[in-house]
């Protein structure tokens, strides 16, 4: 959603939570940067760790993300924040993976497919996310990733 962003020139990820599925609260701006710096984001994963809920729920967001008004030849990177409060607070996001060629995506065309996500075990998020390499002459070359051991929530 661009509507944080000035003159709507980038797109924000944004949520709305509801404690019954048909009451929801307003929509509000996830902060992964500061409104106007400059970054597109796309294509999110959300995990909710299960031995948490509501206002104490533990959040880890993973996303890809690219210079904002990139529309040849973008690099893009993927991302995770984490909340410890339901989504009311978010800690500070961490790069991934990135940047590389978009064109190296199976989607291509500056876009990903939607191979992103987030599990939790243990209390610890699990990003999982696909990073491609050099591709071949006839072939592309994308694995996909997640974090060893999984990255503590709340953390930066």
């Amino acid at each position: 959603d661009c509507r944080f962003e000035p003159s709507c020139s980038s797109n924000d990820l944004v949520m709305m939570t509801s404690t019954d599925g048909s009451r929801w609260s307003s929509m509000r701006r996830i902060p992964l940067a500061p409104v106007g710096a400059g970054f597109d984001y796309a294509v999110p994963g959300l995990g909710i760790d299960q031995n948490t809920a509501g206002s104490t729920a533990h959040l880890g967001l993973a996303f890809y993300y690219y210079p904002a008004n990139c529309f040849n030849d973008c690099n893009l990177s993927v991302g995770f924040a984490s909340s410890l409060d339901g989504g009311a607070s978010w800690r500070p996001t961490m790069r991934l993976a990135g940047p590389f060629p978009a064109d190296w995506t199976a989607a291509g065309n500056n876009s990903v497919g939607d191979y992103i996500t987030v599990s939790f075990s243990g209390g610890k998020a699990l990003p999982i996310f696909a990073v491609p390499a050099v591709p071949g002459s006839s072939y592309l070359n994308e694995a996909m990733y997640t974090m060893a051991g999984g990255l503590p929530v709340g953390t930066s």
